[in-house]
């Protein structure tokens, strides 16, 4: 999603307003979120307010910072200031959990668990290619 040079990510990473870059997103602090959304209520346009807080939006695709101010005021008008939160989301990435810390015991029940599901698919398979 972002293809920033190495040069631009130093320029935003020692922005104040910034929390968190990462290989995909900037992460806004939340009281540059919520500064946004009351300097947009005053009617300054998207691209003043980054620009006004130092953001260059010329690093960025067109609307960019319409499209953020965007998304933050329908989840301030949805759930309140609170909900511009840490921008870090609260939902689990999808990915199973690391397993460094399981136990040998454990270790062999999930081989066990998988070992079981391979015989379970192998054979609903077999039974796929007699029909």
């Amino acid at each position: 999603m972002l293809d920033l040079s190495n040069y631009q990510r130093q320029l935003l990473a020692k922005n104040p307003n910034i929390l968190k870059l990462t290989d995909h997103h900037v992460i806004y602090k939340p009281s540059f979120k919520l500064y946004a959304i009351e300097q947009y209520f005053q009617g300054f346009s998207a691209d003043e307010i980054f620009e006004k807080k130092g953001i260059r939006l010329d690093f960025f695709i067109k609307n960019y910072a319409a499209s953020n101010i965007k998304r933050w005021l329908k989840k301030y008008n949805e759930e309140g200031p609170t909900a511009l939160g840490t921008g870090i989301r609260k939902v689990g990435s999808g990915r199973p959990k690391k397993s460094d810390n399981l136990t040998y015991e454990e270790l062999l029940k999930l081989v066990e668990i998988q070992s079981g599901v391979i015989d379970e698919l192998k054979k609903k398979r077999a039974l796929a290619l007699k029909k």
